[in-house]
């Protein structure tokens, strides 16, 4: 009953935020690291761990309709959620979370996150990582790479 009321407050206190909220999972034992990985986030590491995952799970999302408009809509691709978090920062768009469990996320064997192969989100990290973090560096070195590195 508190969630609205909360995350408005947040996305007040940070104007440009789409902000989430920690979550309780159905049935509870249903993606636990996950699920722990996620609740755990602080606000600086919604920004560091922004290519490991989408930080904010979907369905806690809240902005307002501006941000919604900015990132041109919403696309029912492959992996949508972590396009739109990305297409948003790339804006400079802000993360924010409230960090009490506001949602019940229920987890179910025919979700359409099961369906998204590991190539396509990696893919999509990869371009992520190349257009907002490589392309503002002169030059770079991968270090311990293997025998051939």
């Amino acid at each position: 009953p508190d969630r609205v009321r909360l995350q408005l407050a947040a996305a007040q206190a940070c104007p440009g935020a789409i902000v989430g909220s920690n979550v309780v999972r159905l049935p509870p034992d249903s993606q636990h690291r996950f699920t722990d990985w996620a609740n755990s986030l602080t606000q600086e590491m919604l920004y560091l761990h922004q290519f490991r995952e989408a930080t904010l799970l979907m369905p806690t999302w809240f902005m307002a309709v501006d941000i919604f408009r900015a990132c041109g809509g919403f696309h029912e691709v492959p992996c949508e959620d972590v396009l739109f978090l990305y297409a948003h920062l790339r804006l400079g768009g802000k993360l924010d979370k409230v960090p009490q469990p506001l949602t019940v996320y229920r987890y179910h064997e025919s979700q359409a996150s099961r369906a998204v192969p590991r190539r396509v989100l990696m893919q999509h990290r990869t371009e992520a990582i190349q257009s907002h973090v490589l392309s503002t560096w002169q030059t770079f070195s991968i270090w311990s790479c293997g025998r051939d590195g």
